[in-house]
C-alpha cells in the first residue's frame, strides 16, 4: 500500500463512522433478538469503532500538518498577528472574540489535535478580519 493521503484518511474515517452507525442501527433493530451479552458486545464494538474513526480522523489531520510546509511558522505568525491586533483594537467585543479563538487554538495545540490546530489557525485568521 502506498502512503496514505490526508483525503484518503478522512474518507476512511468517515467510512468507519458510517459502519459504526450501521452497526448501531443493527443493535437497535435486533435488540429483542439479542441476548444481553450480545447486546453488550455489539455496543462495546460500536464504541470502539467510533474511537478508531476518531483516531483515523486525527491521522488525517496529522497528514495535513505533515504535508504543510512551514505549518509551525504559520501558527507562530498567526499568533503574532493576533497579538499585534489586540494591541491596536478598540472594539472590545472583537478583541474578546480573538482572545477566545486564540484559546481554542492553544487548546488544540496542547491536546495535539492536528485537525483542531488547522481549524484554530483558520478561525484565528478569520477573527482578525
Amino acid at each position: 500500500m502506498s502512503a496514505l493521503t490526508a483525503e484518503q484518511a478522512q474518507s476512511l474515517a468517515l467510512a468507519v463512522r458510517d459502519y459504526a452507525r450501521t452497526a448501531s442501527d443493527f443493535l437497535h433493530d435486533q435488540w429483542d433478538n439479542l441476548a444481553d451479552e450480545n447486546r453488550r458486545q455489539v455496543h462495546d464494538t460500536i464504541f470502539d469503532l467510533l474511537l478508531r474513526a476518531d483516531d483515523v480522523n486525527a491521522l488525517a489531520g496529522s497528514l495535513v500538518l505533515d504535508s504543510a510546509q512551514g505549518s509551525v511558522e504559520q501558527i507562530n505568525a498567526t499568533v503574532a498577528s493576533a497579538g499585534q491586533f489586540l494591541r491596536k483594537v478598540s472594539d472590545v467585543k472583537k478583541a474578546i472574540g480573538v482572545i477566545a479563538t486564540g484559546l481554542d487554538l492553544a487548546t488544540a495545540i496542547a491536546s495535539k489535535n492536528p485537525a483542531g490546530i488547522l481549524n484554530g489557525v483558520k478561525a484565528l485568521k478569520q477573527a482578525l478580519t
